[in-house]
């Protein structure tokens, strides 16, 4: 933690990567997590070993990246394996003892569609009014992976039994239908028995508001057309990048998301 806070104020040589062997080891579960938050504050990348359930959700929520080392006998080699998906996951807590519900340890978990609607969903999450400590991982589903044959959408249940999902529309008006693949998603995981919503604007970037937008890029149209293009640079938002989304969200108050349909689904998900 002191070399994490020298970080901020040694500006030169910069710290950047703090790297983190079994960052568990004689700390009680709810103190890992309070310490890789700290760390995080800090503004370094971490780079952890771990063989610890909590640590390893830590980073799952956080949209780290997961890897999974092993000997291969027979070439007499460490392969290093990233772990993409729920099952690879799932493999890599069994092959350290651990189990789904030891790794989640959450209240509810919320599955959105790709990695840059993680922050959104978590910024939108923390200023809920209903959230009240609550753990929520905020998960992605793969983006259009999930609209595909092999996609089982039973494999989330296994892992937690309140889960619940929201999904762009891709609707281009309002009283357009929503996009043939989203719908394909929201039945697989309505048949699983997750509740799934659908966006009654066109995708998470049209609603984002003018004022927030403003916050992060300085120039922005008067408002953004709901069922308009996603990539906000075709509504005269200047060098716009997805990938900048969650700090947008972050700009903006709940009321700017609770009255919409976004904020109704995400404050009954919290209370259900």
């Amino acid at each position: 933690m002191l070399i994490a806070k020298l970080s901020q104020e040694w500006h030169f040589p910069p710290i950047d990567i703090l790297l983190l062997e079994e960052p568990e080891f004689h700390i009680h579960p709810t103190m890992q997590r309070k310490l890789l938050d700290r760390l995080a504050d800090y503004g370094v990348q971490l780079i952890a070993t771990t063989h610890s359930p909590t640590v390893l959700n830590w980073f799952v929520r956080n949209s780290g990246r997961v890897f999974r080392t092993e000997f291969e006998e027979v070439e007499k080699r460490t392969a290093v394996n990233e772990a993409h998906d729920l099952a690879e996951l799932r493999y890599l807590l069994g092959s350290i003892g651990a189990s789904p519900a030891d790794v989640l340890l959450a209240d509810r978990v919320l599955l959105v569609e790709g990695p840059n609607d993680i922050p959104v969903f978590q910024a939108f999450l923390e200023k809920a009014p209903s959230l009240k400590g609550q753990n929520i991982p905020v998960l992605s589903l793969g983006g259009t992976t999930a609209a595909g044959r092999n996609f089982d959408a039973s494999l989330w249940t296994n892992l937690h039994p309140k889960i619940w999902a929201v999904l762009d529309s891709e609707r281009r008006g309002p009283n357009k239908t929503a996009a043939r693949s989203q719908s394909t998603v929201k039945a697989s995981l309505e048949v699983a028995g997750i509740s799934c919503h659908l966006t009654e604007l066109r995708a998470t970037e049209n609603y984002l508001t003018p004022r927030a937008l403003k916050v992060v890029y300085r120039k922005a149209p008067a408002a953004i057309e709901p069922f308009g293009d996603p990539n906000l640079a075709t509504q005269g938002v200047k060098q716009f990048d997805k990938r900048r989304n969650g700090e947008v969200a972050r700009a903006m108050e709940w009321n700017e998301v609770g009255n919409t349909d976004l904020g109704i689904y995400l404050e009954k998900f919290l209370r259900s």
